[in-house]
């Protein structure tokens, strides 16, 4: 409950490249995360250029995040 009480949302990113080893263990994570007997119905796409976040950020409404 205390990590519930107490998290944070995160709205400032640097433009610090994250290594790709970092982003491996993240999507792993992602992979390994239970899911509702065990359907693994997810799908991760990593978009890493500025212009097609741009590009999905026009498409969804314009959101900033």
């Amino acid at each position: 409950m205390k990590l519930i009480e107490e998290r944070q949302s995160v709205r400032k990113y640097s433009d610090k490249e994250i290594p790709f080893d970092v982003l491996k263990s993240i999507l792993e994570a992602g992979r390994l995360a239970p899911s509702w007997m065990n359907v693994q119905s997810w799908k991760f796409i990593l978009v890493r250029s500025k212009e097609n976040k741009e590009m999905l950020s026009k498409l969804a409404c314009s959101q900033p995040m």
